[in-house]
């Protein structure tokens, strides 16, 4: 993620926590009910990020220039990576 959109310098320290604590609560929300209608993607993730209403404290300045920073990759030309996969992956072998 750092690389994705930390650019040159990378991102602030308030930032990767940002990241951090929402990934966490993220897939915490996830692991209570899992299904594979569920499966977080980076859209889940970056609605994560965003959320006031979270239980855990964190820089909300911070959160809005993360949300910002992943806008091409979830809403953009670049939201390869923000969906659902359609791979059956129950299959023996799989091959991407």
């Amino acid at each position: 993620m750092e690389q994705m959109i930390g650019g040159y310098a990378g991102l602030l320290p308030a930032e990767l926590s940002v990241i951090d604590l929402s990934a966490f609560q993220m897939y915490m929300k996830y692991l209570a009910h899992p299904t594979k209608e569920t499966v977080p993607t980076l859209q889940t993730l970056q609605e994560e990020i965003v959320r006031e209403d979270s239980t855990l404290t964190k820089d909300m300045e911070a959160a809005k220039s993360v949300a910002n920073k992943m806008n091409p990759f979830t809403v953009g030309s670049s939201n390869l990576f923000c969906h659902h996969t359609n791979v059956n992956t129950a299959n023996r072998i799989v091959s991407f």
